[in-house]
């Protein structure tokens, strides 16, 4: 058995985020990540080989197959808010700080969210008592 070379946390967003692709792209994938020398059956057999052979969570997120909405549609099924505009090697660095730091997401939505609404209520405040004449 290979050993990855991806830490644990890639290693299960990586699984996340395959899961997310077509059969058909895994298969190409595969194909591509073992130089066509594993033979794999099922698009669950392609997403270990692929995580098993890839050289780095980097090398992988930027693969063709590994598609701008995929990466996107992920952060958004993490929690993690980015601009739908945002270019692939944007999300791919975003997707790695997500795993690299391991908790950020919807907390950190959450305490964003929170500082904006009580930031926006104090701006609100000001507005109204200066602008009252």
């Amino acid at each position: 058995i290979k050993m990855s070379a991806l830490s644990e946390k890639e290693l299960n967003g990586c699984r996340t985020l395959l899961a997310l692709l077509s059969a058909g792209d895994l298969l190409a994938l595969s194909d591509t990540v073992t130089n066509r020398l594993v033979c794999v059956e099922s698009p669950r057999e392609a997403i270990e080989a692929i995580v098993a052979y890839s050289q780095s969570a980097e090398e992988l997120l930027k693969r063709r197959r590994v598609h701008r909405e995929v990466i996107f549609k992920y952060l958004a099924k993490e929690g993690v808010v980015v601009p739908p505009n945002s270019e692939k090697h944007q999300l791919v660095k975003r997707t790695l700080e997500l795993w690299s730091s391991g908790n950020v997401g919807i907390k950190t939505c959450h305490k964003l969210r929170t500082y904006l609404t009580t930031r926006a209520i104090s701006m609100n405040g000001d507005l109204s008592t200066s602008g009252g004449m």
